[in-house]
């Protein structure tokens, strides 16, 4: 077992970051450094096979109010967020294998499309990065190359 797939076991044991009354989120642990294009981004997106079209104004280098996008043709956004891995929540960073800064995506609706938008979106980037998808609800971490069985999972296209 990873280093630092030990220590988020224990950080979930601890119960942080589990108030269920928070908005849905996601977070992606990277280097902000590897944050492809939009272009680079949607490429990715459109091999996975997802029905998900970011908009083309959009900057994956900063954060967004909201991002919007369009899923199976129709209109849709979310929450995009970009900082470096808080101390106070994850310390130390260092234990993500130099990932010192994370991407949050969320969405403060029960809306499908707009869940599915920002889970694709937040489950391919991770993918392109080879970043770590942090699931508080479930209490789980996905590494890249298992993001792809999490988001399956989590569509339920299993």
């Amino acid at each position: 077992m990873s280093e630092w797939r030990h220590w988020a076991d224990k950080h979930f044991q601890s119960g942080v970051d589990s108030d269920p009354n928070q908005s849905w989120h996601r977070e992606v642990f990277l280097t902000l450094s590897a944050i492809p294009s939009r272009d680079d981004w949607q490429d990715a997106i459109d091999s996975a096979g997802f029905p998900l079209e970011l908009d083309e104004e959009f900057d994956p280098t900063r954060s967004q109010d909201l991002v919007v996008c369009r899923f199976e043709g129709q209109a849709a956004g979310f929450e995009y967020r970009i900082g470096p891995i808080p101390s106070n929540r994850w310390h130390p960073a260092e234990r993500f294998d130099g990932r010192a800064e994370f991407v949050t995506f969320g969405i403060l609706t029960d809306e499908n499309r707009a869940w599915s938008c920002a889970l694709i979106a937040a489950a391919i980037l991770c993918q392109i990065v080879d970043g770590l998808l942090v699931d508080n609800e479930a209490q789980q971490m996905s590494e890249a190359a298992a993001v792809m069985d999490y988001l399956r999972s989590e569509l339920g296209l299993n």
